[in-house]
């Protein structure tokens, strides 16, 4: 592979290198083409850009086992004057079809990967680059050779080689010295931010004060701010977003602001919150197994795995980090918020990787358990219908011709008549995979509040059958889960604006009268909404991972009470 990376390093432009860059045939190294005319040259004037090691380039290999789907860990990285950038063909980061090597551009500073020339051209003139820029310490922060024009001045290609069981950082790799390698947001600052409080059967989290910050995304610029939140944030009502401005709750750049500003490129919005999180099962997770690589746990239904939406400290790597001490962890697969079962955790990056290459690769066997409707088949059941995503916007699929390719292997365990358990074992890893093989089939899982409601008609979306347009089934889907019947009052003057109707539970009145945590706070309109306390059988849905296994390992969790008919 050597030959390959030599290839890549910059070399004399030849009349003959063919404009996409690609190898020619023959003996001898074909080199970059040369650069169109329409390149921009004025990179190299950024301040500070032209110091070194601030812009690498990262070569990822793009074939057979070892292809890097994710852009994580290159193969090799140099540093890239930046004064040279005006010298690189557009078509720099193209793919070489015979090397099937890539390449990207990483910035150091700001910690992000950047797919193309025109690109990173427009990134290093940009505020949020040049913010990061000065913030960064003077030292240089990389080793790695330098990519150079002229083969007589360039160092020699370097492959760098790591041991997977040996974290990258201890290597000299990916991660240079001096770098923040921990994932932003995840700090012990950030875990100490709010507690738990039990009641009620729930673990519920004391309300805290959280900013949501975020650049200005291209379709926002010229927008005046306050459209902005109308259209594209939609927890609090217009008016409330309106009273947030006016209190300094939301800034731009750090400043206060008006309604009617009008947003530019790279401006930083923060909006800080009074944060009320959606309370879980107080049950505790299990820890199945634990070493220095690899934890396994058992998780608990209604516990989502890592941040999202309205959990955050409610969530598994938080609740992990909080009372077991396991900080850090890196996800090798996940378990939707409502299925328990066992879930896979890296402590090792590497290690981590490598596992979930195995579990994408299907090399690793999955066995989850169900309790579904009706008297299932006592014979094996294999469904290998495609699946698509219907819509994003509420997360849910459907059975399609033009889906993905899927295959599920199902197995009766038990069965009374009226409901079935079943041994489920998905040979793909799509979205919802087994909940919607076993609605298209007939039988849903008993207790699924997507795939086993009415909105899907009499049948329940039996054969892929609903009775209406894919619309209308979304809409009253989205009609359904924005119900009243979460809260606790029916009084109009109660109730809360239909984009907060959500399941939360806020404290109660006894509690927020001897606690100061729970006390109301000013301009929070949630502090004042009522809901109610989602029941058990609203926490747990009838959906089980049983047990994992790979080439050299297993892990399995204890059936749940629930399995037993």
């Amino acid at each position: 592979m050597s030959h390959a990376l030599n290839r890549d390093l910059p070399r004399p432009i030849p009349p003959s290198c063919p404009e996409d860059g690609s190898a020619q045939s023959g003996g001898t190294s074909p080199s970059w083409p040369a650069p169109a005319s329409n390149t921009v040259a004025t990179v190299a004037t950024v301040p500070g850009v032209e110091a070194s090691g601030i812009i690498q380039v990262c070569h990822f290999l793009r074939a057979g086992d070892q292809a890097q789907k994710k852009c994580r860990h290159p193969i090799e990285t140099q540093d890239l004057y930046p004064d040279l950038l005006a010298q690189l063909h557009p078509k720099f980061c193209k793919k070489d079809p015979h090397t099937q090597i890539q390449r990207l551009f990483r910035c150091l500073p700001c910690a992000s990967l950047i797919e193309s020339v025109p690109a990173l051209t427009s990134h290093v003139q940009g505020e949020k680059h040049q913010l990061r820029l000065q913030a960064r310490p003077s030292a240089p922060l990389s080793h790695s050779p330098h990519v150079q024009l002229s083969p007589a001045q360039a160092p020699p290609a370097k492959r760098v080689k790591f041991n997977p069981r040996v974290p990258r950082v201890a290597q000299g790799g990916l991660e240079s010295p001096g770098r923040n390698t921990r994932r932003s947001g995840f700090s012990d600052e950030k875990y100490d931010e709010t507690s738990y409080y039990f009641a009620g059967g729930l673990r519920r989290v004391y309300p805290y004060a959280f900013t949501f910050a975020t650049f200005a995304k291209r379709r926002w610029v010229g927008r005046p701010l306050m459209d902005v939140f109308a259209t594209e944030f939609r927890a609090k009502t217009p008016p409330e977003y309106v009273r947030s401005i006016e209190s300094g709750d939301i800034l731009i750049n750090g400043q206060p602001t008006t309604a009617d500003y009008v947003l530019r490129d790279n401006d930083l919005l923060a909006n800080t919150v009074h944060r009320h999180e959606v309370p879980v099962t107080d049950q505790r997770v299990q820890i199945i197994h634990q070493d220095q690589d690899l934890v396994v746990v058992n998780k608990p239904a209604s516990i989502p795995v890592h941040p999202c939406g309205r959990y955050r400290h409610n969530s598994l790597v938080f609740i992990l980090a909080k009372e077991f001490e396991l900080k850090h962890l890196n996800t090798i697969h996940r378990l939707d918020r409502l299925t328990s079962g066992l879930l896979l955790l890296g402590r090792n990056p590497a290690i981590a990787r490598t596992m979930e290459q195995q579990i994408r690769g299907r090399l690793v066997l999955k066995e989850y358990v169900c309790r579904v409707q009706g008297q299932f088949p006592a014979e094996r059941v294999v469904c290998r219908e495609p699946i698509e995503i219907l819509s994003h916007k509420i997360g849910i699929c459907r059975v399609d011709p033009q889906g993905k390719a899927c295959e599920t292997e199902f197995e009766l365990v038990q069965t009374n008549g009226q409901e079935s358990v079943v041994r489920c074992k998905p040979h793909t890893g799509r979205m919802h995979q087994i909940r919607v093989h076993l609605q298209f089939l007939g039988f849903p899982i008993t207790n699924d509040p997507l795939y086993n409601h009415e909105a899907f008609g009499p049948d329940r979306g039996k054969g892929g059958v609903f009775g209406k347009s894919q619309d209308q089934l979304i809409q009253d889907l989205i009609d359904a889960h924005n119900s009243e019947r979460w809260l606790a009052s029916a009084s109009p003057e109660d109730a809360a604006p239909k984009s907060m109707k959500v399941m939360e539970t806020p404290p109660n009145s006894s509690s927020s009268e001897t606690d100061p945590r729970l006390k109301p706070v000013p301009n929070c309109a949630e502090c004042l909404v009522k809901y109610k306390d989602p029941t058990a059988d609203e926490l747990v849905m009838f959906l089980h991972a049983l047990k994992y296994s790979g080439h050299d390992w297993s892990y399995e969790t204890p059936l749940p009470a629930w399995s037993k008919l």
